[in-house]
């Protein structure tokens, strides 16, 4: 994010992106009471390894939306 004007305009512009930045919100929402539970019941090891998934499936999905959709106008 070089400037927040230059990204407030690209996600107000832009539906698909909006939605993406609602569905980051929310998939952090429910992925914390679903860390907290798992430490719980299963064990701490077991949310380390959750989240060392999730963020590399953030950061591949990352990737994959910046290479077929990201273009600098």
């Amino acid at each position: 994010m070089e400037s927040i004007s230059k990204y407030w305009n690209q996600v107000s512009s832009s539906t698909f992106l909006m939605l993406l930045n609602v569905g980051l919100v929310v998939s952090i929402g429910i992925s914390v009471p679903i860390a907290v539970t798992v430490s719980k019941l299963i064990s701490p090891v077991s949310r380390s390894l959750a989240d060392v998934c999730r963020t590399v499936f953030i950061w591949l999905f990352g990737i994959t939306i910046t290479l077929t959709i990201g273009t600098d106008p």
